[in-house]
């Protein structure tokens, strides 16, 4: 046994060259075990190949982390042939426990994104406030909600614990929502419930059929959903139902919804940098596959043929919303950053973000797109552009931003205004005459 893999070894390195490095040396002469050989070909392989070749995308720890390469199979196509090649793609990975599934959320889903492991909160998927993780399971506390509710074809498996499924929530708002499709109550309707539940955020709703979570999320739950219907849209190895999306959502048939809705949803509510660092982090530490719709989009509407009519929805001439607002860290006061949304056809050089300060009602601080010194500019497929600036935000008792857009008579137009942690009174220009879009009042993040 162990001249095979001594053969195996050597057959390998008179194909890559002289055994450069150390590791590989060890691993041709050394007499060990079986059991040796292959743990060393397993770790080092990918590497070595990587290393001789001179091939980037080879040196990797796993497929999933050069995301450049990880869907290039997939170019060009749509429709079904594109769901079967993603499929091909995202679902050979590492499968956890349900218990395991308790610590990896607690890194995931940390209140400080850039240093999970420290935090010692995380975020809760409907409510959005930030929570102890020594909570976790206990009756007041925090438990693990599943997107796609269980109930719709999750029976056992590795659908069961795919974290890109799996989010903390507040008990009592998780129970709330049990498992209800997602979707907005119909307009004027009598039995719609705004917050969706005393502890869920603000801007939550909900029916005895449909649940609305934040706004700020919406776009992070669609594309978890569509994650979950190509990953587990066609037969499963161990017998686990087929997923599917639906206008029609059905226990029976293992179709969740809305589709329509989940679609606008994606288009309205683009990826953001706290949703990427996710994918990633899921893709490194523990499934070691991503979420293709974080990466790409685009490729909802490439799959489900709907392409929303976007310029429908919004109410702003220039395509551009506040998408993440992250102002108060636990501890010392750093990596508090804003985040727009700019639609790509969109004069982004025109518009500005002001800072108020809610115990004066004044701009303290005003920051323009065009400030390349300021702003990071990222793309989100072919139409958004998510303009981010890492800048020290104010942080109580109210405070406001507002983004603005200087007009051809050189006035200035309101696009949208938020205040967190209370109602600010305005009083000087440029958001004199506006009333708060939306109102945070918890006490970390708007995302």
């Amino acid at each position: 046994m162990t001249i095979s893999v001594l053969s195996l070894a050597v057959g390998l390195s008179s194909k890559l060259g002289p055994p450069n490095n150390w590791w590989l040396r060890y691993f041709i002469f050394s007499r060990r075990s079986l059991t040796f050989g292959i743990i060393a070909l397993y770790l080092f392989g990918p590497k070595l190949t990587g290393e001789a070749y001179g091939d980037p995308y080879l040196s990797f720890g796993f497929p999933c982390e050069d995301v450049s390469h990880y869907y290039t199979s997939a170019d060009h196509m749509e429709g079904e042939d594109l769901k079967k090649e993603l499929n091909s793609i995202i679902s050979p990975h590492h499968s956890l426990s349900y218990k395991q599934v308790w610590e990896a959320i607690k890194v995931l889903d940390a209140a400080d994104d850039d240093n999970p492991e420290a935090s010692s909160d995380v975020v809760e998927i409907y409510s959005l406030r930030i929570v102890s993780k020594m909570s976790a399971g206990k009756p007041e506390g925090w438990n693990r909600e599943h997107l796609w509710p269980r109930s719709y074809g999750l029976t056992k498996g590795p659908s069961l614990t795919d974290l890109h499924n799996i989010r903390p929530a507040d008990v009592n708002v998780n129970s709330s929502r049990g498992n209800k499709y997602y979707g907005e109550c119909l307009a004027n309707s009598n039995d719609c419930m705004k917050p969706a539940n005393k502890e869920a955020a603000y801007d939550t709703e909900t029916n005895k059929m449909r649940w609305a979570p934040p706004s700020q999320v919406r776009g992070d739950i669609a594309r978890a959903l569509m994650y979950m219907a190509v990953c587990y849209g066609f037969d499963q190895s161990d017998g686990s139902p087929n997923l599917h999306l639906s206008d029609s959502p059905s226990m029976e048939n293992r179709e969740m919804g809305l589709l329509s809705t989940l679609l606008e949803w994606n288009e309205l509510d683009p990826p953001s940098r706290t949703e990427q660092l996710r994918n990633n982090r899921v893709c490194q530490l523990y499934q070691h596959n991503r979420n293709p719709f974080v990466d790409h989009p685009e490729y909802a509407n490439l799959l489900w043929k709907q392409d929303i009519a976007f310029s429908q929805t919004m109410d702003s001439p220039l395509m551009a919303w506040i998408n993440e607002l992250h102002y108060n860290n636990r501890g010392k006061d750093k990596n508090e950053f804003v985040e727009i949304v700019v639609e790509s056809s969109a004069d982004a050089t025109r518009l500005k973000l002001a800072l108020y300060n809610g115990t004066t009602g004044k701009v303290y601080r005003t920051l323009s797109l065009a400030d390349k010194s300021v702003f990071h500019v990222t793309h989100v497929g072919s139409s958004f552009l998510i303009y981010t600036a890492f800048v020290q935000l104010q942080n109580g008792p109210s405070n406001g931003v507002a983004l603005v857009s200087d007009k051809d008579d050189g006035h200035v137009q309101v696009i949208q205004f938020i205040s967190y942690q209370g109602v600010v009174k305005v009083i000087s220009e440029p958001a004199t005459e506006t009333k708060s879009g939306y109102w945070y009042s918890g006490n970390g993040r708007i995302i």
